[in-house]
């Protein structure tokens, strides 16, 4: 699912891909990235990991850190390694939930 909401995979025509590209006339390209030898993964563009803190009980910082930890050495490189984006995704807030989404500015991560 979250691959089709953001890239379009499996026919979603109204995803993050379609949207970006209708405002900025095409100007901003978004695709899925593949792994360090270019072969697609399973889903495209998505790496799914498990970590080894609970979301339950951990603030966003340290869940951060872990899913960093756990897709660099899935990848077998540092984030952002060759992708100029990388989006973080979870299924929801658990804990201090004042925002729905955060990013940083000028950064490769959001």
């Amino acid at each position: 699912q979250i691959g089709d909401d953001i890239f379009g995979t499996t026919g979603d025509p109204v995803n993050l891909k379609t949207q970006m590209g209708a405002c900025s006339f095409d100007q901003l390209n978004i695709i899925p990235g593949t792994t360090n030898n270019g072969t697609p993964f399973p889903t495209p563009g998505v790496i799914e990991v498990t970590i080894p803190v609970s979301l339950t009980n951990t603030d966003r910082y340290t869940v951060h850190n872990a899913v960093t930890a756990a897709v660099n050495a899935q990848l077998g490189f540092s984030l952002p390694g060759p992708y100029q984006q990388v989006m973080y995704v979870l299924e929801k807030c658990y804990v201090s939930c004042g925002w729905a989404a955060y990013a940083y500015i000028n950064s490769w991560m959001s």
